[in-house]
């Protein structure tokens, strides 16, 4: 049998002091009751549903917001840039057109349409007015082979956008840049470039070089302009290291 446990009455003894025998019985009571009840009610409240819901709903709302505007940062502004976008592409007796006129929009541009309607046409002409050879086309390997049947000599216009704060040479060119380039069975083949107004800047192929540098418009460079029989040749011949 274990130790039986001495109980003291405090009250009735005479040893103890009143005022110790207040303190022990406020041990007593906080030692044997539950803490709500010598805590004032008003600390250890707890709230009502309706306002545990609202806390929640505005807690669920900052971080929903939260989330979107780091998603937002992260992405970028889905908005056009203001310069270095092609605008509007014009060819003139080129392959199999006597006139093709695409109209590209500020973001991303979709060209779909059934065989012959110009689809391959418009990345050839992009290829070949800003720079490109025309074996990188895979249609070709000379201008010549790009006249249309019948025709002596092809024209390939490309306009540029040219606006903002990092504009090339906005006193010079304006709002756009256009590029365009002249080619004849003859072999002849010349480039013209154009401000805003429709005046001829230069004729040289270095400023034409010099303005694609600028906007990083690397024709030739496969991971812009992946043509069909690149992107077949790449697939079939590339070992699985090469491809990832």
């Amino acid at each position: 049998m274990g130790p039986i446990k001495r109980t003291h009455n405090l009250s009735e003894s005479p040893d103890v002091p009143s005022g110790q025998q207040r303190e022990n019985r406020k041990r007593a009571r906080l030692s044997g009751a539950s803490v709500s009840e010598e805590v004032h009610p008003f600390l250890l409240s707890t709230p009502s549903t309706s306002s545990l819901d609202h806390t929640d709903d505005e807690h669920e709302y900052k971080r929903a917001t939260q989330a979107l505007r780091d998603k937002y940062e992260m992405l970028g502004e889905n908005r056009p840039v203001e310069n270095g976008i092609i605008e509007r592409v014009d060819c003139y007796n080129f392959m199999c057109h006597e006139h093709l006129s695409m109209e590209l929009g500020p973001l991303i541009n979709f060209i779909v349409g059934k065989n012959g309607s110009g689809k391959s046409a418009v990345l050839s002409a992009l290829t070949i007015c800003l720079g490109g050879k025309a074996s990188a086309t895979n249609r070709g390997q000379s201008l010549r082979k790009f006249i249309k049947e019948g025709k002596e000599s092809a024209t390939i216009v490309v306009r540029i956008k040219n606006q903002g704060d990092s504009a090339y040479l906005p006193n010079e060119f304006g709002r756009s840049i256009t590029v365009e380039r002249h080619f004849s069975k003859s072999g002849t083949s010349g480039f013209r470039i154009k401000n805003a107004s429709g005046r001829v800047v230069s004729t040289k192929r270095s400023d034409l070089d010099s303005i694609t540098d600028y906007f990083a418009l690397q024709i030739d460079n496969p991971m812009n302009v992946l043509t069909q029989d690149m992107a077949r040749q790449f697939l079939s011949s590339s070992s699985p290291a090469e491809k990832s």
